[in-house]
């Protein structure tokens, strides 16, 4: 498993997330390029199958949560590196116990 399918798992089994708003993340990180993910919400909406007001919904919960930062000037979402980071460690103890 490569180290972003850990990362998604990670997230997933936190509990923080529904399993829409793990939907809409997993799309950002499998798109992004450099930690930056640009995409508009219908085409989340395609590859998801989740509804526009529940990405939008999700999209504040993770710019609120410091996961995404909403960058005009890419016209997409930076993904926070150390956020990320934060919830591989954390899994990984929850692993080694």
């Amino acid at each position: 498993m490569d180290k972003i399918e850990i990362i998604k798992k990670a997230i997933s089994e936190s509990g923080l997330y529904s399993n829409n708003q793990c939907k809409v993340l997993n799309v950002l990180l499998d798109i992004a390029v450099n930690n930056v993910a640009q995409a508009t919400v219908r085409f989340i909406e395609e590859k998801t199958g989740v509804k526009k007001p529940t990405i939008y919904f999700a999209l504040k919960i993770f710019q609120k949560d410091g996961l995404i930062i909403k960058n005009e000037q890419l016209g997409g979402f930076e993904i926070q590196q150390s956020k990320l980071n934060y919830f591989l460690e954390s899994y990984q103890k929850k692993q080694s116990i």
